[in-house]
């Protein structure tokens, strides 16, 4: 007979080896830390498995489990793996108690601690194996997903005090020398000043979003080997190829990085302009973020090759199509023009030269590489000192119902204090043009509907359904994804139209402000009287 190994077990195993490499040869903390939360996610969500081992088994990785805690403590790093994952201590000492903590991403959190270093009466009380997973039917609770969010609610942006102090006056701010330094570091970051925004702010669900990608990404990645080997019984069942399908799309869309993993990304960029992480796209410091965008660059002198003449975020674009000038400066080559076109598929690049054009002969060749999440556009001359001129236009990934890239931080200021001036109403319009930033719970559901999901569609009840129920089961969860995923865009859409009306009245109130100035100088007098209306002229004339 031959003997098998559970895949669940090598997983585990390989697993447990490679963040033994990492812990005993990485430096970066931050590095050491996303390995950690992908090693816990790993191990975590095959607890299920886990116990069908036999005990040596079990015994041989909870062992491994505990030297890997010890290890990632060293580094200054919690490891939070589920309590039947790791041995009993001996000990009753309060320096080896070792605390076992269900992630907080998923998303009510459960501490466990050892059963020999309780009292007997509360050992009576967790006589229970601890689950794969928090219960389905448990309550979600958003406070504990992150210390940030514990006070989310006291997350204060503009001063309360701004209805109250300038009613009757414009604000005019205060800068302390401090502030002044913060600026001028921001002004002179290496990467621009888009970059430079980090010395003024951060992002209060950056942990809660990136988790949750992490989550999906795990799943999704390497054409979905994991969900596969989580979901094995529905995956290897060829009757449930066209609903596992729709599941999979779902959550990754077709390429892993679309569906509800590019929804998660929409709102982690949105999220990063409430913060005041962008720019907004009237500024020439601004960066491109998800959205379709075109641009224009111009390279002088170049020779030889190949060289990088762009490049672009594969991650964030799916296609683009660039119109590509060369002229060389020897006048017996001349000049070429070429559109070309280009996709990827996170695996490899595809370029086509639609049509190319010369004047005297080619000089140019042009080849792509997809190397660390960028598209890389190389061209190669054979004339010295050729100058390029490039036209392009790249387009999202996601697909997105409209373009947020006016919004930001800065602009949502202004418009709070221009309504707050005028209107006196004691309304927090920066609250009100942000208030994804107080909604951490679209996301915290996405993760506990991914755990739910794995929970149920490899249960033994579930597989022992016919297909024709399995597949309706399988659809259920595809369709309650996909939900989730709209519950996000609903938010971001309702924080765009709130920007929008604020947008709109504060430019009423600025164009009504500059009515009355005018209107009130002798010179621009005579004017305005013959092109404002009399509702307006008796307006202006009832506050003189």
């Amino acid at each position: 007979m031959i003997k098998t190994v559970n895949p669940s077990l090598t997983v585990i195993r390989n697993a447990q080896a490679s963040y033994r490499t990492c812990l005993e040869t990485e430096r970066n903390v931050s590095l050491l830390r996303t390995k950690t939360y992908a090693y816990e996610d790993v191990v975590n969500g095959l607890s299920g498995e886990y116990e069908t081992f036999s005990s040596d088994v079990q015994a041989e990785i909870q062992i491994e489990n505990y030297n890997l805690y010890l290890l990632a403590q060293d580094k200054g790093i919690t490891l939070n793996l589920y309590e039947s994952l790791m041995p009993a201590t001996d000990t009753n000492t309060e320096s080896q108690i070792v605390l076992r903590t269900g992630k907080k991403l998923y998303p009510k959190t459960i501490t466990f601690r050892d059963f020999s270093l309780l009292t007997s009466t509360d050992v009576s009380t967790r006589q229970t194996t601890a689950a794969v997973l928090p219960p389905a039917n448990e309550p979600i609770d958003d406070s504990v997903v992150d210390s940030a969010f514990a006070a989310i609610d006291a997350i204060t942006y503009a001063p309360d005090t701004y209805a109250s102090e300038q009613v009757n006056e414009p604000w005019t701010p205060m800068v302390s020398n401090a502030l002044v330094e913060l600026a001028l570091t921001a002004a002179a970051n290496a990467n621009g000043l888009q970059a430079g925004l980090t010395t003024f702010s951060q992002n209060p669900l950056d942990t809660i979003i990136e988790d949750s990608r992490d989550l999906l990404v795990y799943y999704t990645e390497g054409n979905y080997a994991n969900l596969n080997v989580a979901l094995t019984g529905i995956a290897s069942n060829p009757n449930l190829n066209s609903a596992y399908k729709l599941l999979r799309e779902s959550i990754g869309g077709s390429d892993g990085l679309s569906g509800c993993v590019a929804q998660l990304d929409e709102f982690r960029i949105h999220t990063d302009r409430l913060s005041g992480l962008y720019l907004d796209n009237e500024s020439p410091e601004s960066e491109p973020t998800n959205d379709s965008i075109t641009e224009d660059l111009t390279l002088y002198g170049l020779s030889g090759g190949p060289t990088e003449i762009f490049s672009f975020s594969a991650r964030k674009f799916r296609s683009a199509k660039y119109i590509i000038q060369a002229t060389a400066a020897d006048a017996d080559r001349g000049h070429t023009v070429t559109e070309l076109y280009i996709l990827h598929d996170n695996h490899h690049p595809y370029t086509r030269e639609v049509v190319s054009m010369y004047s005297n002969e080619p000089f140019v060749t042009y080849t792509t590489q997809l190397a660390n999440g960028e598209i890389r556009v190389l061209a190669n001359t054979a004339a010295d000192n050729t100058d390029f001129v490039i036209h392009g236009t790249r387009l999202q990934i996601s697909r997105a119902a409209k373009s947020y890239a006016n919004v930001s931080q800065t602009k949502i200021m202004e418009h709070h204090m221009q309504l707050s001036t005028y209107l006196n109403d004691d309304v927090d319009y920066v609250r009100y043009q942000s208030g994804a930033l107080y909604n951490p719970k679209v996301v915290a559901e996405i993760s506990r509907e991914i755990r739910d999901l794995l929970i149920q569609l490899r249960s033994s009840d579930f597989l022992g359904l016919s297909d024709a129920a399995q597949s309706a089961g399988v659809n259920v969860w595809s369709q309650t994804i996909v939900t989730r995923a709209n519950t996000i865009q609903a938010v971001i859409d309702a924080d765009y139209a709130n920007f929008g009306e604020c947008r709109k009245k504060s430019e009423a109130l600025q164009i009504a402000f500059s009515l009355a100035s005018g209107y009130e100088q002798p010179n621009a007098n005579t004017t305005l009287q013959s092109t404002l209306n009399n509702v307006t002229k008796a307006a202006i004339e009832e506050q003189s």
